[in-house]
């Protein structure tokens, strides 16, 4: 038996061959958390070893969906996520140019 986290709109369609169980008072479920970790992950690997940019893209807004997520169990709006972001961005730039630190440990 596997047990996987997915989106909400799935309990609306029928899947063939697998039971859903829907998981209540998900702030308070070490469960949920670990599930959605695992989520998390995967959609991360899936776009890191995707060479099609059509799934790239795919993969990408499942894991932004998965962030927002992740921050409204902490009461965070993703407004504040956005916020933070963009400020970061602007005092320290973006991660395009791949530029590397090496330190000396």
């Amino acid at each position: 038996m596997s047990e996987k986290l997915i989106r909400d709109g799935y309990l609306k369609l029928p899947i063939e061959g697998a039971k859903l169980r829907k998981i209540t008072n998900i702030q308070e479920h070490d469960e949920f958390l670990r599930l959605k970790h695992s989520e998390e992950l995967e959609e991360l690997t899936t776009a890191i070893e995707s060479k099609n940019p059509d799934k790239i893209a795919e993969e990408a807004g499942d894991i932004i969906e998965t962030i927002y997520s992740r921050v409204a169990i902490h009461g965070i709006d993703r407004t504040k996520v956005e916020k933070a972001r963009r400020d970061k961005k602007k005092k320290l730039g973006g991660f395009k140019n791949g530029i590397i630190l090496i330190s000396e440990d």
